[in-house]
C-alpha cells in the first residue's frame, strides 16, 4: 500500500500534464501512485499520460467519457489504495513537500492536513494560510473556517482515506463541486493540522473554467444552493464546526454566478448583464441560501463580497453596486 495516492483529473491537459506529473514523480517521498483519470480529452492528454505510466510504475492512467471534474475525482478516489489522498489539478504542481505532509499527518494523526497554495505566472504570489501551525479539534478549528482563513479547495489538503472512505463528489455540479465534498468531510473529521506553507503551486489560465463564461453556471450554482438547503433541511445535519465556512460558501457561489457575466465569451450585454443578476438573486433557492448563509455568518457587518474580477469600466462598477444592493435588501 503506497503513503500517498495522488488524485490527478486530466480534461485538454496536453499542454501543462507533464509538467504537473513531473513535479509529483520528483518528490522526496517515492512511495506513493499518481491516478491520472483522462475526462474524455480529444487532444494528446491520453497518450502523454500513457507514456509516462510507461516509464514509471507509480502512474496509473484509466479513462472515462467526458462527465466533468467531480466524476473524474470520484473514479479517482474508487482507484485509490494509498493511507493519504491527495487531489491535484492537471495545470497546478507540488513543491516537494509529500515527506513533510506525511510526516505531519503521521504525528499529529489528523483527518485531514490543511497547507498554504501559491499562485505561479509572471510572478509567483504566495499564500501561506493565516492560521498558526499546529494540531487541533473540531472546536479549535471552527474560528478559522468562520473567518474564511482556511480554504473549502480540495487542493491543498491532505484527507486520510479511511476518513472520507463513504465520500464521492456530487456528480454534475460545475462550480463547487469541491467545496461540498470539504463540506461533508470536515463535518465528519476530529483532527487537523495546519501547515500554512504555501507548497501547492496553482496556475489559473486565462481560458480555465473558472476564468470564461459558462452558459451554465447560473443554473449550476442554483441548483448546487438548493443542493446545500436540502442538505441542511436534515436537523441531524445542522452545521456545527463549519457554519460560517458554508455561510461563505453560499455567498461564493452566488459571487461566481455573478462574475460568469463579465467574463470573456459572455453574450449578454448592458441590460441583459443586469437581467441575469437580478434573475439569479429571484431565484428561490438562492434566497433561501442567502437568508440561511445571514444565520449561519456570525459577523454581522460581513455582507455579500461581490468581488468580480473582470470589473474595469463604468458599466461593471455599476452592475456590482446594484448587485450588492440587491443583496443588501435580502438580508
Amino acid at each position: 500500500m503506497p503513503q500517498v495516492s495522488i488524485i490527478l483529473p486530466a480534461f485538454q491537459a496536453e499542454n501543462t500534464l507533464e509538467r504537473t506529473v513531473r513535479s509529483l514523480t520528483s518528490q522526496s517521498l517515492a512511495d506513493i501512485e499518481i491516478i491520472i483519470i483522462d475526462d474524455g480529452s480529444t487532444d494528446s492528454t491520453l497518450p502523454l499520460a500513457q507514456q509516462m505510466a510507461e516509464t514509471d510504475k507509480r502512474i496509473r492512467v484509466t479513462r472515462q467519457p467526458n462527465g466533468g471534474v467531480a466524476g473524474a475525482r470520484s473514479s479517482g478516489l474508487d482507484a485509490a489504495t494509498g493511507t493519504y489522498v491527495v487531489f491535484v489539478d492537471a495545470d497546478d504542481a507540488l513543491d516537494d513537500c509529500l515527506a513533510e505532509l506525511v510526516l505531519r499527518m503521521d504525528q499529529s494523526r489528523a483527518d485531514i492536513l490543511f497547507f498554504g497554495d501559491a499562485v505561479v505566472g509572471k510572478r509567483v504570489r504566495k499564500q501561506p494560510l493565516r492560521v498558526p501551525e499546529g494540531a487541533y479539534n473540531s472546536a479549535e478549528i471552527a474560528p478559522f473556517l468562520d473567518a474564511s482563513r482556511l480554504p473549502w479547495t480540495v487542493w491543498g489538503k491532505v484527507f486520510r482515506r479511511e476518513s472520507i472512505a463513504s465520500l464521492r463528489f456530487v456528480p454534475g455540479i460545475l462550480s463547487g463541486d469541491d467545496a461540498l465534498f470539504c463540506l461533508h468531510a470536515i463535518s465528519a473529521a476530529q483532527r487537523f493540522y495546519v501547515l500554512p506553507a504555501p507548497y501547492y503551486l496553482h496556475q489559473r489560465s486565462v481560458g480555465s473554467v473558472f476564468r470564461r463564461y459558462h452558459p451554465r453556471r447560473i443554473a449550476n450554482i442554483t441548483e448546487t444552493c438548493a443542493y446545500l438547503n436540502r442538505y441542511f433541511a436534515d436537523p441531524v445535519k445542522q452545521p456545527t464546526n463549519v457554519g460560517g465556512m458554508v455561510g461563505r460558501l453560499y455567498l461564493a457561489l452566488i459571487d461566481e454566478a455573478c462574475q460568469n457575466e463579465f467574463y470573456p465569451g459572455c453574450p449578454h450585454k448592458g441590460s441583459g448583464r443586469r437581467w441575469a443578476v437580478r434573475a439569479l438573486l429571484s431565484e428561490p433557492a438562492v434566497q433561501a441560501g442567502i437568508w440561511r448563509a445571514k444565520r449561519l455568518i456570525q459577523h454581522p457587518g460581513i455582507g455579500c463580497r461581490m468581488r468580480l474580477f473582470a470589473a474595469r469600466n463604468k458599466l461593471v462598477r455599476i452592475l456590482l453596486a446594484r448587485a450588492r444592493r440587491a443583496v443588501r435588501r435580502l438580508l
